[in-house]
């Protein structure tokens, strides 16, 4: 996880749930066992997180809008496309963990904005005077391949970033 810039909170985060999915499961297991009416109790559960799930993307949504601003929409293209071009094993699991509270993981703004720093390369930015440098190399990608450049949403949030890095 360090590899990829995540977090401590991420990883505690993610640890937390597959400790909580794990006692789930065998408290369903030891559940199905015992019960009956296990079925209903699964279709009442699922309604549950379903009708939950659709609480917590909106206001997901939301506050990426907040933190995010005027560059909503395209931050979440590059995150979109990011996500589509994982493996799908990584897809599968972001799509299926569960968050503390029962948040889907994709709903809570703080691992799409994770997912942001990703698509960004953010684990990567330069610092000191790599920083001017590959400033400069996107500035002279712009001069000389401007369609390159207008087709790379990653690359033009990445330069954003690294402009905000270097004026503050």
């Amino acid at each position: 996880m360090t590899r990829v810039g995540a977090t401590q909170e991420f990883v505690t985060s993610a640890l937390w749930f597959l400790n909580e999915l794990n006692k789930r499961v065998e408290s369903h297991d030891a559940t199905a066992v015992n019960s009956t009416n296990n079925s209903e109790a699964f279709d009442d559960e699922w309604d549950r997180l379903v009708a939950k799930s659709e609480v917590d993307k909106q206001r997901g949504i939301d506050e990426l809008q907040r933190r995010w601003g005027n560059e909503f929409a395209t931050r979440f293209r590059v995150v979109s496309t990011y996500f589509q071009n994982l493996p799908e094993r990584d897809r599968d699991h972001f799509e299926n963990a569960l968050l503390p509270g029962d948040v889907a993981a994709l709903n809570s703004s703080d691992v799409v904005e994770q997912l942001y720093f990703q698509a960004i390369g953010g684990h990567s930015l330069p610092q000191g005077s790599a920083l001017q440098t590959e400033i400069v190399q996107i500035e002279n990608l712009i001069k000389t391949n401007r369609k390159a450049y207008n087709r790379d949403e990653a690359l033009q949030m990445r330069y954003r970033e690294l402009l905000r890095l270097r004026d503050g």
